[in-house]
């Protein structure tokens, strides 16, 4: 479990409260450890010190964050130049099992299916020209993962079932990390 709060404006221009809540388990299915039942969530806020919030400042939401979507796929969008702007509310949460392949223990490559639900929502100042509605986006896929000696590699394939017209999918999802 985190809680994490920024704040902005003891010095310089740009005043905000930023807060953020999550937190993940998981959960052993099988004496070995093999089998893995995980659940992730996370909501977050930020708001504006007497001005406006800065699109950089907003949440943007899919790639790592909501398998199945672009990075900053999901939430408030420019109509015309369909351009993400980001949200000043948010969540995302997910379900994911993790299971061996079969192959040789030595190797650390493990499987996985998830589902994700997200969402990222809200403007300062809205028109016509914005595309913004707070509904869950949905996401199931199935994936691996290997510990490999440079620090883990993840691939997911994510497939949106529930999104609106304006959000923007992405089926392949790679990533990986270091290791202390």
């Amino acid at each position: 479990v985190r809680l994490r709060n920024d704040v902005a404006g003891l010095g310089g221009d740009v005043r905000f409260l930023r807060s953020e809540l999550g937190g993940s388990y998981i959960l052993p299915l099988s004496d070995d450890k093999t089998w893995t039942a995980g659940a992730k969530a996370e909501v977050g806020n930020i708001f504006g010190l007497g001005q406006d919030t800065r699109i950089s400042d907003r949440k943007f939401i899919g790639g790592t964050t909501c398998r199945g979507f672009e990075f900053a796929g999901v939430g408030p969008r420019d109509r015309p130049s369909g351009d993400p702007l980001g949200g000043k509310n948010y969540y995302t949460g997910g379900l994911e099992m993790g299971f061996p392949l079969g192959l040789p223990e030595e190797f650390d490559i493990r499987g996985r299916v998830f589902t994700d639900v997200c969402s990222a929502w809200d403007l300062d100042k809205t028109n016509a020209n914005v595309q913004d509605v707070n509904k869950p986006r949905v996401s199931v896929g199935t994936g691996f993962s290997w510990n490999s000696p440079f620090g883990p590699v993840i691939i997911d394939f994510g497939f949106a079932v529930r999104k609106e017209d304006f959000d923007k999918t992405q089926l392949l999802n790679f990533s990986f990390g270091t290791q202390f």
